[in-house]
């Protein structure tokens, strides 16, 4: 019984680290695909639209 848990749960962790790497590369690419049409905030050190 214990052991069907450990695998869920190594299984479990293997599925959220591919999640992470996949959300890691949607970022990326939205971050080069509109990185003109963003600009740093300065105050904030964060990006935001121009537009808004």
């Amino acid at each position: 019984m214990s052991r069907i848990v450990l695998e869920y749960e190594s299984v479990q962790a293997a599925a959220m680290e591919k999640l992470d790497q996949f959300a890691l590369s949607v970022a990326v690419e939205l971050a080069t695909s509109t990185s003109d049409q963003w600009e740093p905030l300065p105050s904030e050190g964060r990006s935001q639209p121009t537009s808004v």
